[in-house]
């Protein structure tokens, strides 16, 4: 277990600190924030503070706010308003003290990079904040060793390049990241990875990481803390043999979704709670499971549909069953070791779950098909028992349990929560108007 977790930050380690494209390094002293916006999507050439300090409109290219940024020291705000919306990166030094902040704002636009470096990279510093902002690479979008925030974002990398691996976020730091999206492919023979840091903890809500390889290995997020969080997202890792959605140390995972994994969905060294969550159709390779665990905590969840003649689960010491789980394996007492008397244990059981799909929110989900066992199976007293206590809603948002015509009091079992059709609208009652007379 965790044979690929070093494997991979070797990989990660030597490859993000060649090549780059947005750097920092520790330099000037703090001063107040300053916003630089850049208007200009060329990258080229000699850089001009000017361009972005008594700005001409359309002349502040990357390269100058960069510039600028360093001239004036303190705390940096990027913001990119270009004609067009995308910003060509080529490679360029910010310049800050330990305790500054860089912020990009990327207002919906575009830092594009298909060399094989790393668009925005960051090796000191307070904190990173990247809003509202697209990134691509030929290697890495985002490479830092400083705390960092991703909110509303969407990076892509796509590797052609022979021994190189695919990282949509490498870090030596915290990594957070919220209702974005993480795509990391390798087309050619190395490795991909979607979320990485080897120091601090990974924490998703509300987000999508998909990593996936056509030679090597994947996995979607590697993590050497304990105390990674996913909530409210769904993590996919594809390749010929070894695709691994989540690999760390100590894991909770709520209202989740970890599907389609070619290997290992989860792989925790230490242990793993999950809630209200849908671990199914991982471990499609001979030989490997969906869990791989040593301590598992589980309430409310399903775990089903590994791959021919594949367990669903390796628990090396104990389960705490917290009830109303559902699950496919043969037994109570093998595999996930589901013995709690509200758990529904079977070999023949079926979820009756759709494809990985948009059923609303931001990220895909499974959703429980007509007549699905899953529906209403937990009773509305115990819906928010164990470590579910103050669950209200689904991955997608969406109250939990249900509301609308069609739905019962009570929860169903996994990510997503059915709903039922609106009430209708009351027709508005007529006003009788009583003619007056005055004379």
């Amino acid at each position: 277990m965790g044979t690929f977790r070093t494997r991979a930050a070797a990989f990660v380690a030597t490859g993000c600190l060649v090549a780059t494209g947005l750097v920092a390094f520790a330099g000037a002293p703090a001063s107040a924030a300053t916003t630089f916006t850049v208007d200009n999507a060329d990258d080229t050439g000699v850089a001009v503070p000017a361009n972005c300090t008594t700005p001409v409109p359309g002349a502040c290219g990357l390269n100058d706010a960069i510039a600028a940024a360093q001239a004036a020291g303190g705390d940096v705000t990027i913001s990119l308003a270009v004609p067009g919306g995308v910003v060509n990166s080529t490679g360029n030094v910010w310049v800050g003290a330990p305790s500054d902040t860089l912020t990009i704002e990327g207002n919906g636009q575009t830092l594009d990079n298909p060399n094989v470096s790393t668009t925005v990279r960051v090796d000191s510093g307070a904190h990173l904040t990247i809003n509202n902002t697209v990134i691509t690479s030929g290697f890495t979008p985002v490479g830092t060793q400083i705390p960092v925030t991703i909110t509303n974002s969407t990076l892509t990398a796509v590797v052609h390049q022979i021994a190189v691996t695919s990282q949509g976020i490498f870090a030596n730091a915290d990594v957070t990241v919220v209702n974005s999206s993480i795509s990391s492919s390798n087309l050619s023979d190395g490795a991909a990875v979607g979320v990485q840091s080897t120091k601090g903890p990974i924490t998703l809500t509300g987000s999508t990481v998909v990593a996936s390889s056509t030679v090597g290995f994947a996995q979607g997020v590697s993590d050497t803390s304990s105390d990674t969080a996913v909530t409210s997202s769904t993590v996919t890792a594809t390749a010929p043999a070894i695709g691994e959605g989540i690999v760390t140390n100590g894991l909770v995972v709520v209202n989740s979704t970890i599907a389609g994994s070619t290997s290992t969905g989860i792989d925790v060294e230490g242990p793993l709670t999950l809630v209200y969550s849908s671990v199914v159709g991982n471990a499609q390779a001979d030989g490997s499971t969906q869990l791989n665990v040593n301590n598992l905590t589980v309430f409310g969840s399903v775990i089903a549909n590994p791959g021919a003649g594949n367990a669903n689960c390796n628990v090396n010491n104990s389960t705490t069953s917290q009830g109303y789980n559902y699950s496919d394996d043969a037994d109570t007492s093998t595999s996930c070791k589901l013995a709690n008397s509200s758990d529904k244990v079977g070999s023949t059981n079926n979820p009756l779950l759709g494809a990985l799909a948009n059923n609303g929110g931001p990220t895909p989900t499974l959703l429980p098909l007509t007549g699905s066992p899953l529906i209403d199976a937990i009773p509305a007293a115990a819906c928010q028992s164990g470590s579910a206590a103050g669950i209200t809603t689904d991955q997608r948002g969406l109250p939990r349990p249900g509301v609308g015509i069609g739905t019962g009091p009570n929860c169903d079992i996994g990510a997503v929560e059915l709903q039922g059709t609106p009430a209708p609208t009351p027709a508005p009652t007529p006003i009788a108007i009583q003619p007056a007379f005055t004379g």
